[in-house]
């Protein structure tokens, strides 16, 4: 059944369902999904990614769904904005994981580990106090885990100290969440699972989940399409590719996004991206409008450049999600 062409309708709500639904419902579900005020994963300030909680044994169901919905995605073509770190699709693929994978959980706590390993004194046991055991405080309550059986009595020394910054790493991206992903990753592969998942490296995993990086705004403008009297050479066009080109990459995924549905990049680059932009009248005071269910903007031939500006970032600042047609 997971494994139909999905076709996504919303409730009191008319749309045509040729792509731009589909990518407003997963956009919306991965939004409540990954909220932190659920406690299912945390977000490191620095490293701005989501890891699994490592108290949330009790929600296991809801990481399995979790797995389902991103193989879901993969599945129907749909890239996500999901923070998850490269560590999440090298476990996958059960490979090893190293303090350089803990960077991007808790860079901070990587760099604390770095600095114990290259201290070059005879005092490690006597400067860092540390012993085999990981504390976390928990409703107001501390919280204590050993390394390995005793750890809690036996002290960090400059002869053991790269085997704890190693089962630091272990318990941190493995041992501590190791049912979390378990029930993550039997939903994952629900999906998407079996010899062919093998094929795949895990950067080229993680690609399918979260599409390219390169945000390039002149391959987008080089496959475009034009239609209700718009082409290239008309003034409010071009007016409208100067300024994607000036704007932040932030505006520019607004757009993107008010436009499509979403604001990823799909594999292969923007020039893999549906775009049409359509006549919408002559010169107007109405707003720029989208059917993301076709990727494709509808604009009045404005008179000038800073009213299409003003006109589309209110437009983008208002518009919410939904896909009336009339």
């Amino acid at each position: 059944e997971l494994k139909k062409p999905l076709k996504v309708v919303f409730a009191g709500e008319e749309g045509i369902d040729a792509g731009g639904v589909t990518k407003e419902f997963f956009h919306l579900i991965t939004q409540q999904l990954f909220d932190v005020q659920y406690g299912m994963f945390t977000c490191d300030e620095h490293a701005r990614t989501l890891w699994f909680d490592r108290h949330a044994t009790d929600q296991l169901g809801e990481f399995h769904l979790v797995g389902v919905v991103l193989g879901l995605a993969i599945y129907n073509g749909i890239v996500l904005d999901v923070p998850f770190p490269p560590c999440l699709y090298r476990k996958l693929r059960d490979e090893p994981l190293t303090l350089d994978d803990l960077d991007a959980v808790g860079p901070l706590m990587a760099r604390s580990l770095r600095q114990l390993l290259d201290y070059d004194g005879d005092d490690v046991e006597e400067l860092f106090c540390l012993d085999f055991s990981v504390s976390s405080e928990r409703f107001g309550a501390v919280q204590q885990a050993e390394l390995r059986p005793g750890g809690a009595d036996e002290p960090v020394t400059a002869a053991n100290r790269a085997e704890y910054v190693q089962l630091y790493v272990d318990y941190v991206l493995d041992t501590s969440v190791r049912a979390q992903f378990a029930a993550f990753r039997g939903g994952f592969e629900l999906v998407v699972g079996g010899p062919a998942l093998g094929l795949f490296r895990a950067d080229e995993i993680e690609l399918l989940v979260c599409g390219a990086h390169d945000f390039n705004i002149h391959d987008l403008a080089t496959t475009a399409t034009y239609d209700g009297g718009f082409a290239a050479d008309t003034p409010v066009v071009r007016w409208f590719w100067e300024l994607m080109r000036a704007w932040p990459e932030a505006r520019q995924r607004q757009l993107l996004a008010f436009v499509t549905g979403s604001d990823r990049v799909p594999i292969g680059g923007l020039s893999k991206q549906k775009f049409v932009i359509y006549r919408k009248c002559g010169d107007s005071e109405l707003l720029p409008t989208s059917a993301t269910c076709f990727s494709t903007v509808y604009i009045p031939a404005y008179r000038s450049k800073q009213k299409l500006e003003n006109k589309l970032i209110t437009a983008m600042e208002l518009g919410g999600a939904g896909f009336g047609l009339k």
